[in-house]
């Protein structure tokens, strides 16, 4: 009788004992999942290069507008609506660079959509409030393509041509995806640490651009340039280059034979040494413009093909190529 007894307080002990375990188990703080994929989707093939580094691995980026497509008129797809009604977090540049892109995002998307706006990131360009007026209105003096005189309100759209805009974007993106993963419950401490290492990491690579560009274009400060479209003013502005014209004074059209006479005239007063085609355009005016005029045709691509660092480093290379006197 005496050993049941024993027994049973043995029994007795260990199923408490477990179930004192179970209990202790249970009140430890739960881990948060791992960083799930975020599905991103950007307008411009620049800003999947600029996005790409901060998402967590497995992470997708959809450019909508394809290379080889100029940004201006580009008209949005069925498939690119559905694109950003089904992403995670959307990117794009504002400031009516992409036409009617308001108008899409109003639509029903997916649950905890993110949406940023580059323009509104660097301060031109409110949240919710008018567009600044975007086109492209020029004044023409005689023998003279374009002054860059516009009509009030303009402001120019390339933000992703200049390193330091870029800089500024950069914090916002990460700020995005910290959102989400705060949202879905897996912003961890080690995903804080990530994306703090990725940030940083971005920062230092675009401001080095930045200092390639200040150095290297250093020499050449002030040598004027024709460009194909008008992308490049603010570059030129922080790099120290002057454009004295552009091939086309409207994106979304050929240039007649007076802008084409014009812009020769203008090489010619200038002493402009070379005329920069764009991959996105026809190049048949630009080399019509060189060949009358006598001068070297290099290449800038403001877009890219998605790798932005890629880009800006070829786009130094033509103008460093191109401007720099040749030696006789």
């Amino acid at each position: 009788m005496q050993r049941r007894n024993v027994l049973a307080g043995l029994m007795f002990a260990c199923v408490a004992a477990m179930s004192g375990m179970a209990g202790l188990a249970s009140a430890q703080p739960v881990t948060p999942a791992t960083a799930a994929p975020i599905n991103a989707v950007v307008t411009i093939a620049p800003l999947k290069g600029l996005l790409e580094p901060l998402l967590p691995p497995g992470s997708a980026v959809t450019m909508l507008m394809q290379p080889g497509r100029s940004e201006h008129g580009y008209e949005f797809t069925p498939a690119d609506v559905a694109r950003v009604a089904q992403a995670d977090l959307v990117v794009y540049v504002g400031l009516n660079l992409e036409t009617k892109f308001g108008e899409i995002l109003r639509r029903p998307s997916a649950a905890g959509r993110r949406v940023l706006c580059f323009g509104e990131v660097v301060g031109l360009q409110k949240p919710g409030g008018p567009v600044p007026n975007s086109g492209h209105v020029h004044k023409h003096a005689p023998g003279e393509v374009c002054d860059h005189d516009h009509e009030a309100g303009y402001v120019d759209q390339h933000l992703w041509l200049d390193p330091v805009l870029v800089a500024r974007l950069i914090p916002a993106m990460r700020a995005e995806i910290e959102a989400i993963q705060r949202v879905r419950g897996t912003l961890s401490d080690a995903e804080k640490a990530r994306l703090a290492s990725a940030e940083e990491a971005l920062i230092q690579r675009v401001m080095q651009v930045h200092t390639d560009w200040s150095t290297r274009l250093l020499p050449i400060k002030g040598v004027p340039v024709v460009t194909h479209h008008n992308a490049f003013p603010r570059a030129a502005e922080r790099y120290g280059f002057r454009i004295a014209a552009v091939v086309r004074p409207f994106e979304t059209s050929d240039p007649s034979p007076k802008e084409i006479a014009q812009t020769v005239q203008v090489i010619r007063t200038q002493n402009v040494p070379a005329i920069f085609i764009e991959p996105q355009f026809n190049a048949g005016a630009a080399k019509r413009i060189a060949q009358a005029a006598g001068i070297t045709v290099g290449s800038l691509d403001p877009l890219g093909d998605g790798d932005w660092f890629k880009m800006m480093e070829g786009n130094l290379n033509q103008l460093v190529e191109h401007l720099t006197p040749k030696a006789k």
